[in-house]
């Protein structure tokens, strides 16, 4: 990634939290006991809440997944903070900054939406509690923790990538104990508005959005309980979201304080404090285990057991080997760090075949009595020949006979593992459940008059797409005069355009040339695949390509900084990684759906919605998707809308008529490419169920699918003045060299 990259630095030194000597150690205990305190309490939380049958409800379905995501969250930040006390530089490699920051995006992003799904559960039972269980149903409840999931990658997938496009140089120390975004932006030696501007927009509206939902639940959960006549029922309505409000409390009091404040009242020891507070203290499950009677009355209960037959055996059997690993981790902690205390002199030569920690102390040339008291064995009785010999024992081959011991001499294991075999060859021989292995596309239209001339007018549309596209990509590559942002972009518009076409039409002409034109289970998914990646591609690439004219109207003299040959790579790298996702996502949807008879696909290619009307098994998480698809539509759309409202905006500045004009000819290929592609994909994707109809739907993705693929190279080179120009010096440079062969 950092060679990629053209930084300088390849890894950053992050300051941590003091560099006073005498707090080290104290600090690095007191971390060390939180984290393990937010470790254990976490896990025990989603142990009981997992198999607890009291606790199976959907607000402790939600806390379960708070407590799962408090968990990672510290474990992200907590390490690398106690690496700080005790070595003298906490570096950090470029990639692995980049990783801990996408994953404290995430968790935080994921955070804030999570107590705004428990805000909504809250709403539910206290406003509408006959209904609760009807309301939010383990589909709701699931469909909920997705959407968070999903949000938090949103969120936290711009963030990565908008850092990965800096530069930075010599400058590799961080003000901070953790790869947070705004440190690391003061590093830059290159242009961060991109960056800023995403930490406003992205983050305003992660905090905002979540912001106001919590308070709007809580406006009506107030209303309601006002309406209650006794004092009892209002205490208890109140203390059901007490919990709920200490933590929204606290996390978005802290994340206001981080982030929403002014520049010119930014201290950076506060805000190390503030993000203790909001990274490793929050996480902690005090909240909702000391202030919920339910959870105190099962952990009481979990704990008071004075047999284990009289509690639940699995849930005593899990805790066990938590607590196994727990201490553990403890354990190899406690080695680890007191051997990256020592200091080594040059004897460098250890006498064995794997790093153990008497051989290592014997090569210290510093004190080892805190070390040799962590040891349980004698130095006295030591004895390099039986030590090497014992650790192949214990190393070696111990591990590999346990397995045989516990499976060649158990009946029961023995049993398991031919069920699990016998079951393993069954699903082999059944293959997929759908009894469809090929579908039948019932084409544009059944009228045999139409079927030629439809055949020749759509085979000259393919003619005419690929070699305009084809064109279009030769020209650029070979003109000098076009290698700019502006024609990089239109290549690959281009180079989509061409995939685009050739991946529908031909099996739409197919269709006007058979009687059935039959397509197999796989070569419609895989149809399916690159459709869903060229739609989802090209919307990105026009949003890209209106920002490209964003960029050249309204900071023309900061063009080539700001559309540089990196970040042009990097967009197109983010249009074709948008794509890819979208696509691996619907396919992957969609096969897990059981096709049974039916095998008439209402249309000329394998698109979403025709193939789910064929579905004989449950479409909801198929549905959930196209709702959360949207995203791709409505974030592209708002970007091409707010770059066009800044330049219109930048134009109506210019005093001159000639300026005015050619501002606004720059981008009319690109408008009339705009509004042919969204125009036509809206009518398809956007009118309402009550309204739609098949035929509609495929004329109208005839345009999209395969009209506007041809249209693009025909905008952009009968409307483009510099695309003429270019076409015209190719072709006297090919004559001029054909009269010099004559």
């Amino acid at each position: 990634m950092a060679r990629e990259n053209d930084s300088t630095v390849t890894e950053f030194v992050l300051e941590g939290l003091t560099d006073r000597p005498e707090l080290q150690l104290p600090l690095f205990l007191f971390f060390l006991g939180i984290y393990g305190v937010t470790a254990m309490g976490n896990l025990g939380m989603l142990l009981l809440i997992t198999f607890n049958s009291k606790l199976q409800a959907p607000k402790y379905f939600f806390l379960g997944n708070m407590t799962f995501l408090d968990l990672f969250y510290s474990s992200v930040i907590t390490p690398k903070l106690m690496e700080n006390f005790v070595w003298e530089q906490n570096v950090i490699s470029y990639p692995g900054y980049m990783t801990q920051l996408f994953f404290f995006c995430f968790f935080a992003t994921a955070e804030c939406y999570m107590l705004t799904a428990m805000a909504y559960d809250r709403y539910v039972a206290i406003c509408s509690p006959l209904l609760y269980n009807v309301t939010m149903s383990p589909k709701v409840c699931s469909v909920l923790v997705t959407g968070v999931y999903i949000m938090a990658s949103i969120g936290a997938v711009p963030y990565t990538i908008s850092m990965i496009m800096l530069f930075f140089c010599e400058d590799n120390v961080i003000h901070h104990y953790f790869c947070d975004i705004l440190p690391l932006l003061k590093l830059s030696c290159s242009i961060t508005y991109i960056n800023e501007l995403l930490v406003v927009l992205v983050g305003g509206f992660n905090v905002l959005a979540t912001i106001m939902a919590i308070i709007i639940s809580y406006a009506f959960i107030l209303c309601n309980i006002l309406q209650i006549p006794s004092a009892e029922g209002k205490s208890k309505a109140f203390s059901t979201c007490g919990s709920h409000l200490t933590a929204v409390g606290v996390s978005y009091g802290s994340i206001i304080f981080m982030y929403f404040k002014p520049s010119s009242s930014s201290n950076m020891a506060q805000e190390k404090v503030a993000f203790v507070f909001y990274t490793t203290v929050i996480p902690m499950p005090l909240i909702y285990s000391l202030r919920n009677m339910e959870v105190r009355n099962v952990l009481s209960k979990a704990i008071g057991m004075r047999y284990v037959t009289t509690c639940s055996r699995l849930l005593y059997n899990v805790m066990l080997v938590t607590g196994i690993y727990i201490m553990t981790t403890f354990g190899a902690m406690a080695y680890t760090i007191s051997m990256i205390r020592l200091f080594f002199s040059s004897d460098n030569v250890i006498y064995l075949y794997f790093c153990d920690v008497p051989p290592l102390l014997k090569l210290s040339c510093s004190s080892t009595y805190i070390n040799a008291l962590l040891l349980i064995l004698p130095a006295t009785s030591s004895n390099m020949a039986q030590e090497n010999v014992a650790s192949v024992l214990y190393t070696t081959v111990i591990p590999v006979l346990n397995p045989l011991i516990y499976c060649l001499r158990n009946k029961d294991v023995k049993e398991v593992l031919s069920r699990v075999m016998e079951t393993v060859q069954r699903k082999m021989t059944a293959g997929n459940h759908s009894t469809v292995t090929e579908f039948i596309l019932a084409g544009l239209t059944e009228t045999p008059e139409l079927q030629l001339p439809l055949f020749l007018f759509f085979l000259g549309v393919c003619v005419v797409t690929v070699l305009g596209n084809l064109s279009m990509i030769t020209l650029i590559r070979l003109s000098s005069h076009l290698h700019t942002p502006l024609y990089y972009f239109l290549s690959s518009l281009s180079f989509i355009d061409l995939c685009y076409s050739t991946v529908i039409t031909p099996k739409m002409l197919v269709s006007f040339v058979t009687e059935k034109n039959i397509i197999s289970y796989p070569e419609c998914m895989t149809q399916l695949y690159f459709f869903a990646f060229c739609i989802i591609s090209e919307c990105h690439i026009l949003a890209v390509m209106a920002y490209d004219h964003y960029v050249a109207i309204c900071k023309p003299l900061l063009y080539n900084v700001t559309v540089s040959y990196q970040v042009c790579s990097w967009l197109v790298v983010e249009v074709y990684m948008m794509g890819l996702i979208g696509a691996t996502a619907h396919t992957g949807c969609m096969l897990r759906v059981v096709f049974c008879k039916d095998k008439i696909v209402n249309h000329y290619f394998c698109d979403l919605f025709p193939l789910l009307e064929l579905s004989c098994s449950s479409t909801y998480i198929n549905g959930v998707l196209l709702c959360f698809s949207i995203f791709n539509f409505l974030a592209t759309t708002l970007t091409i809308l707010g770059s066009y409202v800044s330049i219109i905006a930048s134009v109506l500045r210019i005093r001159s008529t000639e300026g005015r004009s050619k501002a606004f000819s720059t981008c009319s290929s690109h408008i009339l490419a705009v509004t042919f592609f969204y125009g036509s994909a809206a009518f398809v994707y956007l009118q309402p169920l009550n309204v739609s109809t098949m035929d509609q739907g495929k004329v109208s993705s005839v345009f999209y699918t395969i009209i506007v693929p041809m249209l693009n190279p025909l905008i952009y080179s009968l409307r483009n003045k510099d695309v003429k120009v270019a076409l015209n010096n190719i072709i006297e440079k090919r004559l001029s060299c054909i009269n010099e062969d004559f």
